[in-house]
């Protein structure tokens, strides 16, 4: 989807939003398709790809910062960590931790949060931390 001002057009209409939107003029036409092939290039793991090289992030704060599900975050991270091994570089998972007695879960293979603690039974688990290196 685009947006020009307060019109949003979806993908299979922009030629024809161009033409109409810059009134033919040939060199804003080619400005702003070199805008929006640039807009539609970056995906929503290339983007994650990116937040996660340069800093170390939660599932709730990469979903506020790519503006999708977290549930989809989850699905999205196993595929990049295999993506990423392409470039020698590897997705590093630090563990959840049990706020209440300490325990880290060091173990555990999946990408989501545990729902409380073996030891314990405390919910109140700090959700795991993701970076690429």
């Amino acid at each position: 989807m685009l947006c020009f001002g307060f019109r949003i057009i979806s993908p299979r209409c922009r030629s024809t939003a161009i033409k109409n939107y810059t009134h033919g003029y040939p060199e804003t036409v080619s400005i702003l398709r070199w805008a929006i092939s640039k807009e539609y290039m970056k995906t929503t793991r290339k983007e994650m790809i990116l937040l996660l090289a340069n800093k170390e992030m939660d599932a709730k704060e990469i979903s506020s910062a790519v503006g999708v599900g977290e549930k989809e975050v989850y699905v999205h991270l196993s595929h990049i960590a295999r993506s990423v091994k392409h470039q020698r570089k590897k997705l590093i998972i630090k563990p959840a931790e049990c706020l209440g007695c300490g325990f880290v879960f060091e173990k555990r293979m999946r990408f989501t949060s545990p729902g409380r603690c073996p030891i314990c039974k405390s919910e109140h688990i700090r959700n795991p931390m993701y970076r690429i290196g």
